[in-house]
């Protein structure tokens, strides 16, 4: 469990530092990120920085989505081939319920990336 919550955290932390550095331009730095340059002056926004932030929390959601979707279809098969043994029952019971869970927590994950954006971003 230690090393998976540690490679984890070397995932997300992988990811967010390049998201935290292009945050912190200055208006006299040149950038350029996959042949795309921000000319002198301008600088990459707080915006910016919640438009990659949603753009990873899509991907993560539909990551857990797709993990859901398969946990479903394992706790199904473990229905069909119980038999009426009580272990392999609860065994499904137990895989549908965490599938629900991890749904339910990828739904509040997007609502609170949604609320902290309409909160934080100017309105036009």
């Amino acid at each position: 469990m230690k090393k998976f919550i540690a490679s984890a955290s070397s995932a997300i932390a992988a990811t967010a530092l390049p998201l935290v550095a292009y945050a912190q331009l200055r208006g006299d730095t040149v950038f350029d990120r996959g042949g795309q340059t921000l000319p002198k002056g301008t600088s990459a926004s707080f915006s910016t920085f919640i438009a990659y932030a949603e753009k990873v929390a899509n991907w993560l959601f539909t990551a857990l989505l797709i993990v859901a979707v398969i946990m479903i279809i394992i706790a199904a098969f473990r229905y069909l081939f119980a038999g009426g043994d009580e272990t392999k029952i609860k065994k499904a019971n137990q895989g549908l319920l965490y599938a629900a869970v991890a749904i339910a927590v990828g739904l509040l994950a997007q609502a609170i990336v949604f609320i902290v954006a309409s909160i934080v971003q100017p309105t036009p």
